[in-house]
């Protein structure tokens, strides 16, 4: 069997419905048994800036150095037109917090449709797309789903 992946990315996400902590697999107690042979690979192909590569493997570490601080200082600059920006965020429940915040702000009457789901409860539960969802004119929309090529 081999396993492949970055250890440094995000780390797993719980499933309570299934019982799964969201643990890495390298923390359970018989991952070093069970796999003697690892291989890190060392080489960075997509980036060449050695201070970026020094401060991304510290960061990766919890191991930030003051000269990496110092770098990442160093980008901070003012954005133009904020509003403008994507906003990322690691919780769908602070998307879901910005998005009515901006809803609130824009002008107009707030109109809430309700969702008519029909099915499984078990996978209805599981869906992204919000029970209530308010719009105003003008407020940006994306779908969760193709529902033809233009849209």
């Amino acid at each position: 069997m081999i396993l492949s992946g970055d250890f440094y990315q995000l780390p797993p996400v719980a499933n309570t419905l299934l019982g799964d902590p969201g643990k890495p697999c390298f923390s359970s107690p018989w991952f070093d048994e069970c796999f003697p042979h690892i291989v890190c690979l060392k080489i960075i192909h997509q980036q060449s800036e050695t201070n970026l590569i020094n401060c991304i493997n510290e960061l990766e570490k919890g191991e930030i150095s003051n000269e990496s601080l110092e770098l990442i200082n160093s980008l901070s600059r003012p954005m133009n037109e904020e509003d403008s920006c994507v906003q990322l965020f690691a919780r769908n429940v602070d998307v879901d917090l910005f998005n009515y915040n901006k809803l609130l702000n824009l002008t107009g009457e707030l109109k809430v449709y309700k969702a008519h789901d029909e099915g499984d409860q078990h996978y209805l539960s599981k869906m992204i797309a919000p029970k209530n969802l308010g719009l105003k004119v003008g407020c940006p929309v994306m779908l969760l789903k193709n529902l033809t090529d233009s849209l």
